[in-house]
C-alpha cells in the first residue's frame, strides 16, 4: 500500500514539471536567448516521461492519462496557443507509450524515445518550413551562397549549403536525442538510490519568483521571422537568380501570404476549438488530478527560479543536468508545509 502511494505521489509530482516543462522551463530558455530551446524542452521531456514510465510499470497507459493531463493545463494556462504547440506532446505521449509497452527493457526504451523525440522536433521545422515556403527557400538559399561564392572568385560550385544545414540541424537533434536518451538511463539510476542522493541534495535559499505583467510577444517575434524569411527568399531569387527569379519571388510571396491566412484564420482555429472541446471533456474525468498539479505550480514554479539561479555557477550543459536533477528530486519530495511557505501567493510572501 506505502509503495503504491508512494508511486501515486511520484508520477503526479512528474506530471506536474512535465506540465511546466511545456509552459514555464519554455519562458525561461526563450527569455535567456538559449538556442536550440527545442532540445531542452523536448529532452526535459522525455526523461520526464521515461520516469513516469519507470514509476508506472508495468500499466504504461499511466503515460497517457498524464500526456492527457498535462494537454488540460497547457490549454487552461495558454488558451490562445496555436495547435502546433500541442503537437510534439501529443507524439511524445503516444510514441512514449508505445515504445514502453512493446519494449521490456525501459532503458532501451528510454533510449529511443529520446532520438525519435529529437528528431520528431527537427523533421516538424524542416516540413513547416518547406510546406511554407516550398523548394524556393532552399533554392534561395542557395542562390545567395553562390552568389557569395562568385565575389570571391569562385565561378562554379557544387556545394549546397541548404542540405548542408539540414544535415547540421538534423545532426544536432540526433547528438541531443543521444545524449537525453543516455540522461534518461543515469535518471533511473538516480531513481534505484534515492535516499543516498537525497543526502547530497544543495542547501537552497528559497526565493519567490517575481511576477511579471509584461505582454507576451511571441506572435508579433513570429510574424517578424516570417516577414524576413519571405524578404530573404524574394531578394534572393529575384536580385542573384537568372531564371525567372522575379516570377518565383511573386510565387514565394503569395505562397507563404495564402498559407498562414488560410492557417491561422480557418484550419489552425478549427483544429484548436475540436482539441479543446476533446480536452474539456476529459478534464472532467481527471478534475481532482488537474487541480492538485495546479496547485503544485506556483511552488514549482519557485524551485525552478531558484535552482536555475543556483545552477549559474555551471556551464551550459553541466547547468542543464544539474538543476534538471536536483529540479526533479526536489518536486518529487516536497511536503505539503513547504509548498505552502513557497507559494509566491501565500500569506507569508506576501
Amino acid at each position: 500500500m506505502k509503495r503504491n502511494q508512494n508511486r501515486n505521489h511520484f508520477i503526479q509530482r512528474l506530471t506536474a514539471l512535465w506540465a511546466l516543462n511545456e509552459a514555464g522551463l519554455g519562458g525561461l530558455m526563450h527569455a535567456l536567448r538559449i538556442p536550440f530551446t527545442g532540445v531542452f524542452i523536448g529532452g526535459t521531456a522525455v526523461i520526464l516521461i521515461s520516469l513516469i514510465a519507470y514509476f508506472s510499470r508495468p500499466d504504461f497507459r499511466t503515460i497517457l492519462k498524464s500526456m492527457l493531463i498535462v494537454l488540460i493545463i497547457k490549454a487552461v494556462a495558454s488558451p490562445h496557443s496555436p495547435i502546433n504547440a500541442y503537437f510534439a506532446v501529443i507524439f511524445q505521449g503516444l510514441v512514449g507509450f508505445l515504445l514502453f509497452m512493446l519494449i521490456k527493457n525501459l532503458k532501451v526504451a528510454a533510449f529511443l524515445l529520446a532520438i525519435l523525440a529529437l528528431l520528431e522536433g527537427a523533421v516538424q521545422k524542416i516540413l513547416v518550413l518547406t510546406l511554407i515556403y516550398g523548394q524556393s527557400l532552399w533554392q534561395a538559399t542557395d542562390v545567395f551562397f553562390d552568389f557569395i561564392l562568385k565575389k570571391f572568385g569562385v565561378q562554379e560550385s557544387s556545394f549546397s549549403l541548404s542540405e548542408l544545414i539540414i544535415g547540421l540541424y538534423f545532426a544536432i537533434h540526433l547528438i541531443g536525442g543521444i545524449i537525453v536518451g543516455w540522461l534518461s538511463i543515469k535518471f533511473f539510476n538516480l531513481m534505484e538510490h534515492l535516499p543516498q542522493r537525497l543526502n547530497q541534495l544543495p542547501e537552497l535559499n528559497w526565493q519567490p519568483r517575481a511576477q511579471k505583467n509584461k505582454k507576451s510577444k511571441s506572435k508579433y517575434r513570429k510574424f517578424l521571422k516570417l516577414a524576413l524569411l519571405v524578404l530573404f527568399v524574394f531578394a534572393s531569387l529575384t536580385f542573384f537568380s537568372s531564371d525567372d527569379g522575379l516570377i518565383q519571388g511573386l510565387i514565394v510571396f503569395f505562397r507563404v501570404f495564402a498559407l498562414v491566412l488560410l492557417w491561422y484564420l480557418f484550419l489552425g482555429p478549427f483544429l484548436l476549438k475540436r482539441l479543446h472541446q476533446f480536452l474539456s471533456k476529459k478534464s472532467q474525468r481527471y478534475s481532482q488530478e488537474v487541480e492538485s498539479i495546479h496547485d503544485l505550480m506556483p511552488a514549482l514554479k519557485v524551485i525552478v527560479f531558484t535552482l536555475w539561479n543556483e545552477s549559474a555557477k555551471f556551464n551550459f550543459f553541466k547547468r542543464w543536468r544539474y538543476f534538471l536533477s536536483n529540479l526533479i528530486l526536489m518536486s518529487l519530495f516536497l511536503e505539503a508545509d513547504q509548498i505552502k511557505k513557497m507559494n509566491p501567493f501565500s500569506i507569508e510572501n506576501s
